[in-house]
């Protein structure tokens, strides 16, 4: 992996690891379920306006150039992103953060690169090189020391599991799908992406109508507004594209996966210098671990020298 490949993969974690962060901004004024069609609704939005933009208003050479639109089995793979991906994650990840804490919900972030990983071995028969094997000991290790695991869990009745844990956790799972169904399908992955976020707004907004619960603007102060523009175009748009143009151009699911562990370091660095909570000594240990992952990553591969 080339070192500016690297640093937009880690990017793209930083975002994503302070949207939790930015969704309770807006969750105190909104319920989940209005946080998450707001953020994939603003994606769509976004991505829309930069592509007209791009072709100074001729939406017929966008779509003939830039998305075109999906053929045969990715009919499918768009449908299931959408719907999976960018309706059933958010929803469950805003459903569950109502009822777990945010240590817990850092915690099981952590499931996503190891279910990536399965996947790009078993699907994908990818053969992990010694740089990888040792960025994914680092990154678990780091992550059991930074998330401090042992402590956090114990206690926690099981009935928690089933609750926002649960949530959370079937959330990242689905989350990982993006890339898996990335890695698979023949249409240019900015028209992947482009679909399945349109696909995940009308199940959104099919799910609002039901319900009769929309956004209130109104209620919204310039916090909540930061957090609209951030969980649209910053949180979402920008790094699911980055991220699709990236896994299209070959490099190793299993090598992307690895950065992913970069976002509970986010996240804890966030809370001691933002929040003022505490990080012991271990903890430091465990961040520095998995930034060292990270770096051993994308280190070339001595075998192919």
């Amino acid at each position: 992996m080339k070192p500016f490949d690297l640093f937009l993969l880690i990017l793209c974690n930083i975002v994503w690891g302070l949207n939790p962060v930015v969704s309770k901004v807006l969750m105190q004024v909104e319920p989940s379920s209005s946080m998450a069609l707001i953020r994939v609704s603003g994606a769509c939005i976004f991505l829309t306006l930069f592509y007209v933009l791009r072709a100074r208003f001729n939406f017929s050479q966008v779509v003939a150039r830039d998305i075109p639109p999906p053929r045969g089995w990715d009919i499918g793979f768009v449908l299931l992103t959408g719907f999976l991906t960018f309706f059933g994650s958010p929803w469950l990840q805003g459903r569950g953060m109502e009822t777990t804490s945010a240590a817990v919900t850092s915690i099981l972030v952590g499931l996503e690169p190891l279910f990536t990983v399965f996947a790009a071995i078993v699907i994908f028969r990818e053969k992990l090189t010694l740089q990888a094997m040792i960025a994914l000991v680092a990154g678990v290790y780091g992550f059991f020391l930074l998330s401090q695991i042992h402590e956090t869990m114990a206690g926690l009745p099981i009935s928690r599991w089933f609750q926002g844990d649960l949530l959370v956790a079937l959330a990242v799972v689905f989350e990982a799908l993006y890339s898996i169904f990335g890695r698979m399908i023949r249409m240019p992955g900015p028209s992947f992406l482009y679909y399945s976020l349109w696909i995940g707004a009308v199940f959104h907004w099919s799910l609002a109508i039901f319900h009769g619960v929309f956004p209130t603007p109104g209620s919204w102060g310039l916090a909540e507004w930061f957090s609209v523009f951030w969980l649209g175009p910053i949180g979402s748009a920008i790094p699911y594209l980055i991220w699709v143009v990236l896994l299209s151009r070959g490099i190793s699911l299993a090598a992307m996966a690895m950065t992913l562990f970069v976002q509970p370091v986010v996240g804890a660095i966030f809370g001691y210098t933002v929040l003022g909570e505490h990080l012991s000594l271990v903890q430091w240990a465990g961040g520095a671990m998995i930034l060292f992952g990270a770096y051993v990553v994308q280190l070339p591969d001595r075998k192919k020298g």
